[in-house]
């Protein structure tokens, strides 16, 4: 039987954490409705397995307060103990997505209300910011110094900034993240990342202008993070 969670179900899986829990628990769930007359025991206890395994690696990962039960040398025990995980993932979770969901749709009527405040980017802007976005992508895909799970972290990142940017945004945080994943392949390639980097500290310059404008800052005010070696980060 194929895997649940392949390659194409793994990328899919939301930037947010407890969104990406709910998600988890709703591709096993639907995967579960579909074989409802199997042994779960005998026929399926490998999908559990590899439920468990995704669930209590992702935990890990990123430092969630979530106490997932070990595995025992039964099996009608362990498949009732993930049933139960699941249970309690959603009872969790689902509550701090509906709260998430919630502050998003107060951020877009804010900027559809008189008042609201927003960072604007020109068509320019956004335009040239999804042109590096495809550029970088494209040099991570074809990068074979990447581990896997980094390179498909990057690109889902990549993809989630692509469908977010829009002319008008309440926060620029996304963005930002940017320069920590810039840290990590200076520190990992060096020189060799110049391609990369240099195109991360593009769209970074560009955010930065947008911010400092909206924060009435000088025009020449440079992001200190960044450096002073611009002239250094042409792009190849």
């Amino acid at each position: 039987m194929a895997a649940i969670f392949d390659d194409d179900v793994i990328q899919k899986i939301p930037e947010n954490n407890s969104q990406a829990l709910i998600y988890i628990c709703d591709v096993f769930s639907e995967f579960l409705e579909q074989h409802p007359m199997s042994n779960h025991v005998e026929e399926l206890y490998e999908e559990y397995l590899e439920f468990h395994a995704l669930v209590t690696e992702f935990i890990a990962l990123n430092d969630m307060d979530f106490d997932v039960n070990e595995l025992v040398n039964e099996r009608r025990y362990n498949v009732e103990n993930i049933h139960g995980l699941l249970a309690k993932l959603r009872k969790k979770y689902s509550a701090q997505v509906d709260l998430d969901t919630s502050e998003r749709k107060r951020a877009e009527f804010a900027l559809k209300l008189k008042g609201g405040f927003a960072y604007t980017f020109t068509d320019g802007d956004v335009n040239r910011i999804q042109e590096l976005l495809n550029q970088l992508r494209q040099l991570i895909t074809d990068d074979q110094r990447f581990e896997e799970q980094h390179k498909l972290r990057l690109l889902k990142k990549l993809e989630k900034l692509q469908s977010e940017i829009h002319k008008r945004m309440s926060d620029l945080d996304r963005f930002y993240g940017l320069v920590g994943d810039l840290g990590v392949v200076i520190n990992k390639f060096g020189n060799d990342a110049k391609p990369i980097v240099s195109r991360i500290k593009e769209i970074v310059d560009i955010v930065w202008h947008v911010q400092g404008q909206a924060e009435q800052l000088s025009n020449n005010s440079k992001l200190p993070a960044l450096g002073k070696d611009s002239n250094e980060d042409e792009q190849n």
